[in-house]
């Protein structure tokens, strides 16, 4: 709950300063390899009943375009179950040549969140 506290009272200032920019998935406007890290924090997954696969899949591969090094978390839908789009998603990163894992973390915000989507993109 620090960190959530930390981030809201910093969040007025993001704003002012232009450290937080309002964009939208699946369609980032970054040159290719932009950043060494992009983090996607309870957006993908899980919201898997809400987005599809399509989506989920194709905003994957843009955050891999712009960064080196991708971390989605958690990888559950709503409700703590597995993602259905997990799977599906892992299997397209790799035949893209991305290489996919899943690991533990130590913070577990949501009941049975206790894992990461980590994925070393091809061209970082």
């Amino acid at each position: 709950m620090a960190a959530l506290q930390a981030f809201l009272d910093d969040h007025p200032a993001c704003l002012i300063e232009g450290r937080f920019l309002s964009l939208h998935l699946p369609s980032l406007p970054f040159p290719d390899g932009d950043f060494d890290l992009a983090l996607c924090s309870y957006l993908l997954f899980l919201l898997s009943q809400q987005l599809n696969e399509a989506f989920h899949q194709s905003s994957l591969l843009e955050l891999c375009r712009v960064a080196q090094e991708v971390r989605a978390f958690p990888p559950l839908a709503l409700g703590g179950e597995s993602s259905p789009h997990l799977e599906g998603g892992i299997e397209m990163l790799r035949a893209a040549g991305h290489t996919v894992s899943i690991q533990r973390v130590n913070d577990e915000f949501q009941g049975g969140a206790c894992e990461m989507l980590r994925i070393q993109c091809a061209d970082g």
